[in-house]
């Protein structure tokens, strides 16, 4: 029998932090028709040990090893593995409300994608409270409808439709920091019926040692390439997508005001080295 719902977790060295996340899984209002992977992606800690220890405990899930390869990686192997119906993709340091299951079966019928939405927690505090107004979306052009009211391109506050993966080949491309980006593109596409609905299910937990890692040279140089080379997809397609482009823009202004003021130069003319490059994905 296949299950209504895949929910695949990314881990990797997070022996600290697991445990609150595999606690909402066992908590779960609703347990049955999911399928729960938690995928290890080549931990040097004692995060397997943990995994091991809450599935005796009871929790109801599949632990793969694998090779260390990265977010992208785990992300595309989850797709490649997922055998429900619709897939929830989860980072293993962060953790569901304890009814996540229950509402996505409750508002998942007849729908493509389902948005949901979230906590950002960072030193034990919400300092963001993402919670949109109920909606959905049925029109021919869904991508420009959507960031029209400023949904986030995050996949761990979504749920997607696995056929639609599969039959259309969407996967993340190997690109560090701006592959949710093109991911999520390339999945409205495909989408004729979204719902966002008003409950935030996802608390994001932000750790102070992954800050400085976000800030890196690769982050800016892939975000701010591949925002713009999407733009310039979505005019070779002819596509009027005036709002995603409104909200690409509105990032790469961002990213460029966010990085040292002193080392723009420098970071515009690497932009320029490495556009052929991260183009290839995208073309």
């Amino acid at each position: 029998m296949v299950p209504k719902l895949t929910i695949a977790v990314a881990i990797y060295n997070l022996e600290n932090c697991l445990e609150k996340c595999l606690d909402s899984l066992l908590n779960q209002t609703i347990k049955k028709d999911t399928e729960i992977l938690l995928i290890n992606d080549g931990s040097t800690d004692s995060s397997e040990l943990i995994c091991r220890r809450y599935i005796e405990k009871g929790l109801n899930a599949k632990l793969i090893n694998k090779s260390n390869g990265g977010l992208t990686s785990v992300r595309n192997f989850s797709i490649e593995k997922a055998q429900g119906e619709y897939l929830l993709m989860i980072d293993g340091d962060d953790w569901l409300e304890i009814n996540t299951i229950e509402t996505i079966f409750n508002n998942i019928e007849d729908v493509d994608l389902l948005c949901f939405g979230f906590n950002w927690i960072f030193k034990n505090k919400i300092v963001i409270d993402e919670r949109f107004t109920e909606k959905r979306y049925y029109s021919e052009n869904i991508t420009n409808e959507i960031f029209k009211n400023e949904i986030n391109t995050s996949v761990w506050n979504k749920v997607f439709k696995v056929e639609l993966l599969k039959k259309n080949n969407i996967l993340f491309p190997e690109i560090r920091g701006a592959e949710d980006y093109i991911f999520i593109y390339d999945y409205l596409n495909t989408c004729s019926r979204v719902k966002k609905i008003t409950a935030n299910l996802y608390n994001y937990y932000q750790r102070e040692s992954s800050l400085s890692n976000d800030k890196s040279e690769e982050f800016y140089l892939n975000n701010l390439i591949v925002l713009e080379k999407l733009i310039a997809k979505i005019t070779a397609n002819n596509q009027d997508n005036q709002e995603f482009c409104r909200y690409i823009l509105i990032n790469y202004i961002y990213l460029i005001r966010d990085y040292k003021k002193k080392e723009q130069k420098t970071m515009l003319n690497k932009i320029n080295e490495k556009r052929e490059i991260i183009e290839n994905y995208l073309n």
